[in-house]
């Protein structure tokens, strides 16, 4: 008989027979206890990981710029709703123009930006020089910190980029009080990140 007279189904009795439930669906397989599969994890390799090409980098150079719509309209939005720079809130917000990364090198560098031959402002400056002790200071800690060789990164400085008008290809180019030719503006921009030999560019 298939059912025990408490009603239970034979499966839900403990059974070292592997027939199986032909009346309970629920239960249609064997009684054999099904053995735990084991799981084989992999190892994470980080070098690895980070050597990999990611796929904003692959886009970076083809997904067209909304630089004007973004910062217009957060520009207002900040001026308009954020605290004073006047005492006593004492609130500055600046940004970055640029930041130039090789993922290959590992070295990264920031860039500022000004047209018309434009210096920045004394709180522009003095955030300027922050950031960029902070990083001399910080990314030799941070290698050593994690003491991986494929994770450790070089920074290579914060440079002021000046236009006598408003693009290299309208006018005079300077790079940290230095003139150059749209050409050279070229050459170096890659450099900082990605040097050839000991003649690359320093910001010393």
């Amino acid at each position: 008989m298939w059912w025990t007279t408490s009603g239970q189904c034979p499966r839900e009795v403990p059974s070292t027979t592997s027939t199986t439930c032909s009346r309970c669906a629920r239960h249609a397989t064997t009684a054999r206890v099904p053995r735990r599969r084991l799981v084989r994890r992999r190892k994470l390799d980080l070098g690895r990981l980070l050597r990999r090409p990611h796929l904003h980098h692959i886009r970076m150079s083809t997904v067209e710029e909304r630089t004007g719509f973004r910062e217009e309209g957060m520009s207002r939005w900040i001026r308009a709703n954020l605290p004073s720079s006047q005492r006593p809130s004492c609130f500055t917000c600046f940004d970055v123009d640029f930041v130039l990364r090789n993922y290959c090198t590992r070295r990264i560098a920031f860039v500022e930006m000004k047209c018309h031959q434009c210096k920045p402002g004394p709180g522009q400056e003095l955030t300027m020089q922050l950031i960029d002790e902070t990083m001399r200071l910080g990314t030799p800690a941070r290698n050593e910190h994690y003491g991986i060789q494929s994770m450790a990164w070089t920074y290579c400085g914060y440079w002021l980029l000046q236009f006598e008008n408003t693009k290299p290809d309208d006018g005079r180019i300077w790079l940290n009080g230095h003139e150059l030719t749209e050409e050279q503006l070229r050459y170096h921009l890659g450099q900082i990140v990605a040097p050839t030999g000991p003649g690359s560019p320093s910001q010393k």
